[in-house]
């Protein structure tokens, strides 16, 4: 099974999904810490709020067995309509990008909805809270995500199938990446020790 997180975290670097998942590579930032202090609210789990009709639980299991994804959803908000149970899938985000949801946020989130359309009968509907402008952005989905989706799980069980870690490529996503130092993604996936054996020859 594959978490959910994982998919979020191959889209935005493959390189980075293999230094977390395949080399047990952590170190925390600004950002990340930011983000386990905003995640604080809803990672206690159960049931977060009730009331007008609506309840909201925190930090809920979902899985599709068929796809073999799994995660956790942040917050689901459930209501009951002519007797069936709506749901909004609710992911929390410390900071808004300025040209909206990132793609590798997007299908976090619609592997989220993927998992909870299984499980309720109602209608399913999927935002992203920004916790710096304190807003929601519903995220509606098409055709594209579920080949998305599909393409990133394929990729991420051919690399755990030959133990490969995907080469790093230098973009301006390493600037806010935690791992930067680690993975020296300037080198673009030369090998370091042959780079220190011709500089000592």
């Amino acid at each position: 099974m594959i978490p959910i997180r994982a998919l979020q975290h191959y889209l935005y670097c493959p390189h980075r999904w293999g230094m977390l998942y395949m080399n047990d590579a952590w170190s925390d930032n600004a950002f990340t810490v930011k983000a386990d202090i905003m995640h604080q609210r809803v990672d206690g789990g159960g049931l977060l709020d009730s009331g007008k009709g609506i309840k909201k639980f925190g930090d809920i299991t979902v899985y599709d067995e068929q796809l073999g994804i799994y995660g956790k959803a942040d917050c689901l908000e459930l209501s009951e309509s002519g007797g069936a149970t709506n749901v909004k899938i609710v992911e929390y985000k410390p900071t808004m990008p300025g040209n909206g949801p990132a793609l590798s946020d997007r299908l976090q989130v619609y592997a989220q909805y993927r998992c909870v359309k299984r499980l309720f009968d109602g209608e399913i509907s999927a935002y992203i809270y920004y916790s710096d402008v304190r807003r929601r952005v519903k995220i509606d989905f098409d055709s594209e995500d579920e080949e998305l989706l599909l393409s990133t799980v394929g990729k991420i069980k051919e690399a755990i199938r030959e133990e490969k870690i995907p080469l790093p490529v230098k973009s301006d996503k390493c600037n806010g990446c935690s791992l930067e130092d680690a993975c020296m993604p300037r080198i673009r996936g030369r090998n370091v020790k042959a780079m220190i054996l011709e500089e000592n020859e």
